[in-house]
Protein backbone atom coordinates (compact mmCIF):
# COMPACT_ATOMS: atom_id res chain seq x y z
CA UNK A 1 0.00 0.00 0.00
CA UNK A 2 1.84 3.44 -0.95
CA UNK A 3 0.90 6.15 1.52
CA UNK A 4 0.95 9.78 0.47
CA UNK A 5 1.55 12.55 3.76
CA UNK A 6 -0.41 16.08 3.12
CA UNK A 7 -0.84 18.98 5.31
CA UNK A 8 -4.62 20.48 5.81
CA UNK A 9 -5.96 23.32 6.92
CA UNK A 10 -9.30 25.22 6.98
CA UNK A 11 -8.90 28.88 5.39
CA UNK A 12 -10.63 31.77 6.22
CA UNK A 13 -10.36 34.43 3.36
CA UNK A 14 -7.55 32.48 2.12
CA UNK A 15 -5.51 32.77 5.07
CA UNK A 16 -4.08 28.99 7.05
CA UNK A 17 -5.69 29.08 10.68
CA UNK A 18 -5.24 26.50 13.18
CA UNK A 19 -8.31 25.08 13.16
CA UNK A 20 -8.69 21.43 13.08
CA UNK A 21 -10.84 19.14 10.62
CA UNK A 22 -11.72 17.08 13.16
CA UNK A 23 -15.65 19.04 13.94
CA UNK A 24 -15.88 18.67 9.77
CA UNK A 25 -14.81 15.16 9.88
CA UNK A 26 -17.20 14.14 12.89
CA UNK A 27 -20.47 16.01 11.26
CA UNK A 28 -20.04 14.02 7.99
CA UNK A 29 -19.56 10.73 9.66
CA UNK A 30 -22.70 11.65 11.42
CA UNK A 31 -25.12 12.33 8.59
CA UNK A 32 -26.77 9.25 6.68
CA UNK A 33 -25.33 7.51 4.00
CA UNK A 34 -27.64 9.72 1.40
CA UNK A 35 -25.90 12.93 2.69
CA UNK A 36 -22.49 11.18 2.35
CA UNK A 37 -22.59 10.98 -1.10
CA UNK A 38 -22.17 13.39 -3.91
CA UNK A 39 -21.73 13.91 -7.32
CA UNK A 40 -18.80 16.56 -7.95
CA UNK A 41 -17.91 18.30 -11.08
CA UNK A 42 -16.74 15.44 -12.89
CA UNK A 43 -19.97 14.25 -12.53
CA UNK A 44 -18.94 11.37 -10.86
CA UNK A 45 -20.18 10.47 -7.41
CA UNK A 46 -18.06 10.21 -4.11
CA UNK A 47 -18.71 9.08 -0.56
CA UNK A 48 -17.65 8.74 2.95
CA UNK A 49 -18.94 5.04 3.73
CA UNK A 50 -16.42 4.55 6.54
CA UNK A 51 -15.20 6.20 9.82
CA UNK A 52 -13.63 5.96 13.07
CA UNK A 53 -13.16 8.49 16.06
CA UNK A 54 -9.79 6.79 17.17
CA UNK A 55 -9.21 9.23 19.95
CA UNK A 56 -9.27 12.84 20.66
CA UNK A 57 -6.76 14.09 17.83
CA UNK A 58 -6.95 10.78 15.16
CA UNK A 59 -9.48 10.27 12.86
CA UNK A 60 -9.20 7.71 9.96
CA UNK A 61 -12.46 6.88 7.16
CA UNK A 62 -12.75 5.91 3.65
CA UNK A 63 -13.41 8.48 0.71
CA UNK A 64 -14.31 6.54 -2.30
CA UNK A 65 -15.47 6.94 -6.00
CA UNK A 66 -18.32 5.07 -7.62
CA UNK A 67 -16.55 4.61 -10.96
CA UNK A 68 -18.30 5.24 -14.60
CA UNK A 69 -16.92 2.53 -16.56
CA UNK A 70 -17.92 -0.97 -14.88
CA UNK A 71 -15.16 -3.70 -15.67
CA UNK A 72 -16.43 -7.80 -16.71
CA UNK A 73 -16.47 -10.20 -13.81
CA UNK A 74 -14.00 -13.23 -15.35
CA UNK A 75 -13.68 -16.63 -14.45
CA UNK A 76 -10.20 -17.94 -14.69
CA UNK A 77 -10.19 -21.09 -16.89
CA UNK A 78 -12.92 -20.14 -18.50
CA UNK A 79 -14.74 -18.16 -21.25
CA UNK A 80 -17.46 -16.76 -18.69
CA UNK A 81 -17.14 -12.88 -19.31
CA UNK A 82 -19.96 -11.05 -17.06
CA UNK A 83 -20.84 -7.53 -16.48
CA UNK A 84 -20.41 -6.90 -12.78
CA UNK A 85 -23.75 -6.10 -11.17
CA UNK A 86 -24.17 -3.03 -9.33
CA UNK A 87 -22.10 0.25 -8.79
CA UNK A 88 -18.01 -0.58 -8.78
CA UNK A 89 -16.81 1.51 -6.05
CA UNK A 90 -12.82 2.54 -5.05
CA UNK A 91 -12.23 3.56 -1.97
CA UNK A 92 -8.63 5.08 -0.81
CA UNK A 93 -8.00 5.02 3.83
CA UNK A 94 -7.19 8.38 5.04
CA UNK A 95 -6.06 9.30 8.56
CA UNK A 96 -6.04 12.61 9.68
CA UNK A 97 -4.34 13.67 12.85
CA UNK A 98 -5.07 17.27 13.85
CA UNK A 99 -1.81 17.67 16.32
CA UNK A 100 0.20 17.70 12.93
CA UNK A 101 -2.09 18.95 10.74
CA UNK A 102 -1.33 15.91 8.81
CA UNK A 103 -3.31 13.89 6.58
CA UNK A 104 -2.87 10.53 5.05
CA UNK A 105 -3.99 9.26 2.08
CA UNK A 106 -3.74 6.30 0.19
CA UNK A 107 -2.88 6.02 -3.41
CA UNK A 108 -4.90 4.83 -5.92
CA UNK A 109 -4.61 5.06 -9.62
CA UNK A 110 -8.28 5.16 -10.06
CA UNK A 111 -9.51 6.33 -6.97
CA UNK A 112 -10.18 9.80 -5.92
CA UNK A 113 -7.25 12.06 -6.46
CA UNK A 114 -6.03 14.80 -3.38
CA UNK A 115 -8.29 17.51 -5.68
CA UNK A 116 -11.58 15.83 -5.47
CA UNK A 117 -10.92 14.75 -1.60
CA UNK A 118 -10.99 18.70 -1.29
CA UNK A 119 -13.68 18.82 -3.21
CA UNK A 120 -16.11 16.62 -1.32
CA UNK A 121 -15.11 18.23 1.69
CA UNK A 122 -15.35 22.03 0.40
CA UNK A 123 -19.24 20.33 -0.24
CA UNK A 124 -19.73 20.51 3.07
CA UNK A 125 -18.85 24.04 4.33
CA UNK A 126 -21.13 27.00 3.75
CA UNK A 127 -20.74 29.85 1.49
CA UNK A 128 -20.59 33.29 2.75
CA UNK A 129 -24.30 34.44 3.41
CA UNK A 130 -25.38 30.79 3.55
CA UNK A 131 -24.73 30.00 6.94
CA UNK A 132 -21.30 31.71 7.20
CA UNK A 133 -20.06 35.32 7.92
CA UNK A 134 -16.24 34.76 6.38
CA UNK A 135 -15.50 32.78 3.62
CA UNK A 136 -14.03 29.10 4.87
CA UNK A 137 -12.24 26.17 2.88
CA UNK A 138 -10.91 23.51 3.21
CA UNK A 139 -7.03 23.29 1.94
CA UNK A 140 -5.08 19.96 1.61
CA UNK A 141 -1.35 20.36 0.31
CA UNK A 142 1.40 17.88 -0.58
CA UNK A 143 4.47 17.44 1.39
CA UNK A 144 7.35 17.29 -0.44
CA UNK A 145 10.77 14.93 0.62
CA UNK A 146 13.82 15.84 0.87
CA UNK A 147 14.62 12.49 1.36
CA UNK A 148 16.62 10.27 -1.66
CA UNK A 149 18.94 7.22 -1.60
CA UNK A 150 21.93 9.56 -1.25
CA UNK A 151 20.87 10.71 1.96
CA UNK A 152 21.35 6.54 3.34
CA UNK A 153 24.16 7.05 5.43
CA UNK A 154 25.43 4.82 8.56
CA UNK A 155 23.10 6.63 10.95
CA UNK A 156 20.46 4.41 8.70
CA UNK A 157 19.70 0.28 9.51
CA UNK A 158 18.67 -1.07 6.54
CA UNK A 159 16.04 -3.88 6.80
CA UNK A 160 14.92 -4.51 2.99
CA UNK A 161 15.56 -3.33 -0.32
CA UNK A 162 12.78 -4.05 -3.25
CA UNK A 163 13.40 -3.99 -6.60
CA UNK A 164 9.94 -4.75 -9.01
CA UNK A 165 9.42 -5.13 -12.81
CA UNK A 166 7.59 -6.07 -15.49
CA UNK A 167 9.00 -9.22 -17.00
CA UNK A 168 7.46 -8.82 -20.58
CA UNK A 169 10.24 -5.27 -21.43
CA UNK A 170 12.60 -5.99 -18.96
CA UNK A 171 16.49 -5.58 -20.86
CA UNK A 172 19.18 -5.99 -18.70
CA UNK A 173 21.35 -3.53 -20.70
CA UNK A 174 18.93 -0.48 -20.32
CA UNK A 175 18.02 -1.06 -16.84
CA UNK A 176 21.47 -1.26 -15.53
CA UNK A 177 23.35 2.16 -15.61
CA UNK A 178 26.51 -0.54 -14.19
CA UNK A 179 27.17 -4.01 -14.72
CA UNK A 180 25.45 -6.01 -11.96
CA UNK A 181 26.76 -9.28 -11.71
CA UNK A 182 24.76 -10.92 -8.77
CA UNK A 183 21.63 -8.68 -8.95
CA UNK A 184 21.59 -9.07 -12.65
CA UNK A 185 21.59 -12.51 -13.01
CA UNK A 186 18.81 -12.34 -10.01
CA UNK A 187 17.01 -10.45 -12.19
CA UNK A 188 17.43 -12.14 -15.38
CA UNK A 189 16.48 -15.29 -14.13
CA UNK A 190 13.36 -14.24 -12.58
CA UNK A 191 12.27 -12.72 -15.41
CA UNK A 192 12.80 -15.33 -17.48
CA UNK A 193 10.85 -17.65 -15.35
CA UNK A 194 8.00 -15.20 -15.42
CA UNK A 195 8.04 -14.67 -19.38
CA UNK A 196 7.85 -18.12 -19.91
CA UNK A 197 4.98 -18.93 -17.43
CA UNK A 198 2.97 -15.41 -18.12
CA UNK A 199 3.30 -13.86 -14.67
CA UNK A 200 3.96 -10.09 -15.54
CA UNK A 201 5.33 -8.60 -12.90
CA UNK A 202 8.62 -10.07 -10.44
CA UNK A 203 9.94 -8.58 -7.11
CA UNK A 204 12.73 -9.06 -5.79
CA UNK A 205 13.46 -8.38 -1.91
CA UNK A 206 16.34 -8.92 0.07
CA UNK A 207 15.84 -8.86 4.13
CA UNK A 208 19.04 -7.43 5.96
CA UNK A 209 17.65 -7.42 9.19
CA UNK A 210 19.47 -4.37 11.04
CA UNK A 211 21.76 -4.54 8.24
CA UNK A 212 24.52 -1.32 9.46
CA UNK A 213 27.34 -2.73 7.07
CA UNK A 214 28.89 -0.39 4.61
CA UNK A 215 25.88 1.25 3.09
CA UNK A 216 27.71 3.39 1.24
CA UNK A 217 29.88 0.86 -0.61
CA UNK A 218 27.04 -1.88 -1.33
CA UNK A 219 23.37 -0.44 -1.24
CA UNK A 220 23.65 2.65 -2.09
CA UNK A 221 25.77 1.65 -5.30
CA UNK A 222 23.04 -0.93 -6.11
CA UNK A 223 20.53 1.33 -6.62
CA UNK A 224 22.30 4.12 -7.94
CA UNK A 225 23.14 1.60 -10.58
CA UNK A 226 19.40 0.95 -11.97
CA UNK A 227 17.79 3.34 -14.71
CA UNK A 228 15.07 4.68 -12.56
CA UNK A 229 13.48 5.80 -16.13
CA UNK A 230 13.37 2.34 -17.58
CA UNK A 231 10.13 1.24 -18.51
CA UNK A 232 10.32 -1.73 -16.38
CA UNK A 233 11.12 -0.87 -13.08
CA UNK A 234 8.07 -0.38 -11.25
CA UNK A 235 9.51 -0.40 -7.23
CA UNK A 236 13.05 0.32 -6.33
CA UNK A 237 13.04 1.18 -2.74
CA UNK A 238 15.01 0.39 0.59
CA UNK A 239 13.36 0.59 3.49
CA UNK A 240 15.05 1.70 6.73
CA UNK A 241 15.27 2.40 10.23
CA UNK A 242 15.81 6.16 10.61
CA UNK A 243 18.13 7.71 13.34
CA UNK A 244 15.27 8.62 14.84
CA UNK A 245 14.05 5.40 15.68
CA UNK A 246 10.99 5.73 12.74
CA UNK A 247 11.16 3.58 9.87
CA UNK A 248 10.93 4.60 6.02
CA UNK A 249 11.03 3.32 2.63
CA UNK A 250 12.72 5.69 0.19
CA UNK A 251 11.82 5.50 -3.22
CA UNK A 252 14.68 5.37 -6.65
CA UNK A 253 11.00 6.31 -8.57
CA UNK A 254 8.60 8.75 -8.59
CA UNK A 255 7.73 12.58 -7.37
CA UNK A 256 9.56 14.07 -4.68
CA UNK A 257 6.07 13.88 -3.13
CA UNK A 258 6.73 12.82 0.90
CA UNK A 259 4.95 9.07 0.70
CA UNK A 260 6.12 5.59 2.38
CA UNK A 261 5.37 2.28 1.40
CA UNK A 262 3.57 -0.46 3.95
CA UNK A 263 3.38 -3.93 2.74
CA UNK A 264 -0.16 -5.15 3.93
CA UNK A 265 -0.50 -8.18 1.47
CA UNK A 266 -3.69 -8.74 -0.02
CA UNK A 267 -5.84 -6.36 2.97
CA UNK A 268 -8.26 -4.35 1.11
CA UNK A 269 -11.09 -4.00 3.61
CA UNK A 270 -11.14 -1.00 5.73
CA UNK A 271 -11.25 -2.82 9.41
CA UNK A 272 -8.34 -4.31 8.49
CA UNK A 273 -6.43 -1.43 7.16
CA UNK A 274 -7.19 0.49 10.02
CA UNK A 275 -5.97 -1.11 12.47
CA UNK A 276 -2.87 -1.03 10.08
CA UNK A 277 -2.75 2.62 10.17
CA UNK A 278 -3.35 2.93 14.01
CA UNK A 279 -0.19 0.22 14.65
CA UNK A 280 2.07 2.62 12.14
CA UNK A 281 0.97 5.47 14.62
CA UNK A 282 2.42 3.05 17.78
CA UNK A 283 4.85 1.22 16.02
CA UNK A 284 6.44 4.92 15.26
CA UNK A 285 6.65 4.05 11.47
CA UNK A 286 5.31 7.49 10.74
CA UNK A 287 8.54 9.79 9.03
CA UNK A 288 9.14 12.42 11.81
CA UNK A 289 10.01 14.54 8.53
CA UNK A 290 5.87 14.27 7.93
CA UNK A 291 4.89 14.44 11.43
CA UNK A 292 6.71 17.79 11.96
CA UNK A 293 6.45 19.04 8.60
CA UNK A 294 3.69 21.69 8.92
CA UNK A 295 5.73 22.89 12.32
CA UNK A 296 8.70 23.20 10.24
CA UNK A 297 6.98 25.30 7.14
CA UNK A 298 3.38 26.51 8.49
CA UNK A 299 3.71 27.64 11.90
CA UNK A 300 4.72 30.69 11.42
CA UNK A 301 1.90 31.67 8.99
CA UNK A 302 -0.86 30.43 11.05
CA UNK A 303 -4.26 32.73 11.68
CA UNK A 304 -5.15 32.05 15.28
CA UNK A 305 -8.73 31.56 15.18
CA UNK A 306 -11.67 29.32 17.39
CA UNK A 307 -14.32 30.06 14.93
CA UNK A 308 -17.64 28.42 14.42
CA UNK A 309 -17.96 27.31 10.92
CA UNK A 310 -21.23 26.38 9.77
CA UNK A 311 -21.96 23.31 7.54
CA UNK A 312 -24.15 22.13 5.00
CA UNK A 313 -27.07 19.77 6.05
CA UNK A 314 -27.64 19.01 2.23
CA UNK A 315 -24.15 19.30 1.06
CA UNK A 316 -23.75 21.12 -2.46
CA UNK A 317 -23.61 18.55 -5.56
CA UNK A 318 -25.40 16.23 -2.81
CA UNK A 319 -27.69 13.31 -3.95
CA UNK A 320 -31.70 13.69 -3.91
CA UNK A 321 -33.08 10.34 -3.61
CA UNK A 322 -34.34 10.37 -7.45
CA UNK A 323 -30.60 10.67 -8.31
CA UNK A 324 -29.99 7.08 -6.43
CA UNK A 325 -33.13 5.80 -8.15
CA UNK A 326 -31.40 5.98 -11.33
CA UNK A 327 -27.60 5.98 -11.07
Amino acid sequence: MNLKFFNVFITKNGEKTNLSINQLLDYISNRTSLERTIKLADKSYYSMPQFEAVDRVHRIFWIGKFLKDKPYNGHLGTDDIEEIVGDVYQPVICSYESDYNLLIVQSSLIGPSKNKIQEFFNAYISEVDDGNTEEYALEIIPQYSELNIQNINQNYEIISITIEVRTNNYNENSFWNEHQRIFGALLQSGTDFGQQHDSKIMRLTFKNGHYKGDVNGTVIPIMQAINADDPSLINGSVYVKMPDGSKRTILLKGSKDSSMFKDVGDITGFGALKEVLKGMYTDNEIPSEAKFYNLNKYADDLLNCNDHIDYKENPYGGLVQNEVEHM
